[in-house]
């Protein structure tokens, strides 16, 4: 398996705006829009985060055109948002944002995950939380040092709460015997609308303690 760029799409208001309101120093924040060959950068002086809304202030007045999005970025973890011409009005360097429903993270993670094609390897799951045992089958979506995520539809979302914890007992339908326990982490948006990324992870080194007993069964 080969490494791949770390990134999550973020849809939690909460989290957006503790991003922003904990963002770090501003010396590589940038909004640019790409206007056929061209694509116009403006270097942002300041952020302030007032009733719900994002204003941005750039070291030029910003030339925006309507029929094009804006893609505004953060240094505090790699945040990127996307915008359109509903989510934005200008006056010379002042930009004003409502704040995006989804954003592009990308993390920089100590250790490495990797990813799977999709729909290539299922995974079962068996819930630890709430009165009734339940199991879940989805597709590996990728995989790491302390977890793994799973593509699974976005209508029945639902299902996995956070913080509830599972077990994982079957890989392409042959028992395993993994003793972690995994928490979901979170669930995130895909760019495929009919799917979630689920995101959990275990206080074990669930990778390196595992991964015999775990690919010996694809």
């Amino acid at each position: 398996m080969a490494g791949f760029p770390n990134y999550r799409y973020i849809s939690d208001p909460q989290e957006l705006m503790s991003i922003l309101k904990n963002r770090s120093e501003l010396n590589k924040a940038m909004v640019w829009q790409t206007l056929g060959s061209r694509r116009d950068i403006y270097h942002i002086d300041r952020i302030d985060v007032i009733d719900g809304r994002v204003l941005l202030q750039t070291t030029g007045a910003f030339d925006f055109m309507y029929f094009s999005p804006v893609y505004f970025y953060i240094d505090h973890r790699n945040l990127i948002f996307k915008l359109n011409e509903t989510d934005i009005k200008v006056h010379k360097n002042i930009l004003v944002l409502n704040l995006p429903k989804v954003a592009k993270c990308l993390e920089d993670r100590i250790h490495p995950r990797f990813q799977f094609p999709q729909d290539s390897i299922k995974v079962s799951l068996k819930s630890l939380s709430g009165q009734v045992t339940n199991y879940a089958t989805g597709s590996f979506c990728d995989i790491s040092k302390f977890g793994f995520s799973i593509y699974w539809p976005s209508k029945q979302k639902d299902f996995f709460k956070k913080f509830h914890y599972f077990k994982m007992v079957k890989i392409n339908s042959k028992e395993t015997n993994v003793p972690a326990d995994f928490s979901v982490a979170h669930v995130s948006p895909t760019s495929d609308s009919r799917l979630v990324k689920v995101g959990f992870s275990s206080d074990s080194v669930f990778l390196e303690n595992f991964q015999a007993q775990l690919f010996g069964s694809l």
